[in-house]
């Protein structure tokens, strides 16, 4: 009777250490699987860090460029103004040099009639 309890113990012990076995294997399996999870996920982590700082420099490119750009826009605001304030002032200038000629040409012919004018009475005493 004693020998049965001992092997019944026995195989108990036998099957509680498989099972024992068992969940250690698949322990270790779990702790291998959320090792890999976590180094992976670090890794993710690095990638998206990564990415961050890459878009941080393209938007801040990004900035610099439209800045620029913005400038440049500006400048050929003034520039187009300057040009039509240029224009403006040619324009001017013409039309004085305009007046001015005419003003001339109507003193020539009525100096030239007054000479004209002259002469006939010259001739005449």
């Amino acid at each position: 009777d004693m020998e049965e309890m001992t092997m019944k113990y026995k195989t108990e012990a036998k099957e509680h250490t498989s099972k024992m076995k068992s969940a250690e294997d698949k322990l270790s399996k779990s702790q291998s699987n959320l090792k890999k999870v976590r180094e992976q996920s670090k890794k993710d982590k690095e990638e998206i860090e990564k990415h961050k700082t890459e878009a941080q420099q393209y938007k801040s490119r990004i900035q610099s460029i439209e800045e620029q750009l913005s400038k440049s826009q500006n400048n050929v605001k003034k520039e187009k103004k300057q040009n039509q304030s240029i224009e403006n002032e040619l324009l001017q200038s013409k039309k004085d040099m305009e007046k001015m000629t005419m003003k001339y040409k109507t003193e020539a012919v009525e100096n030239s009639a007054k000479v004209q004018s002259l002469e006939n009475e010259l001739a005449k005493s």
